[in-house]
């Protein structure tokens, strides 16, 4: 016999234990990840816009704005885990 069998049938899926007090909810974690990830994505694409006119007045040509892209990956690449532990 199932240990639940008792409970009504939308009840059976909430496995999750009440959170202790003080902890905050569910619903404010969304939040402040999707304004967290709002802002990170916003500098980024600003800062997408700007590099090639800083590019140009630093006098860089088609190939030097190529490899500050490429270092700009592969910095983002290594410290990723480095700063996401």
């Amino acid at each position: 016999m199932q240990e639940d069998a008792h409970l009504p049938e939308g009840r059976k899926a909430q496995k999750e234990p009440p959170a202790p007090p003080g902890a905050p909810g569910r619903q404010f974690v969304v939040r402040v990840t999707y304004l967290l990830t709002t802002v990170e994505l916003t500098c980024l694409f600003m800062q997408f816009s700007v590099l090639p006119y800083l590019a140009k007045n630093l006098g860089l040509d088609s190939v030097g704005f190529g490899y500050i892209q490429t270092l700009f990956g592969v910095l983002q690449l290594l410290g990723g885990p480095i700063f996401g532990r």
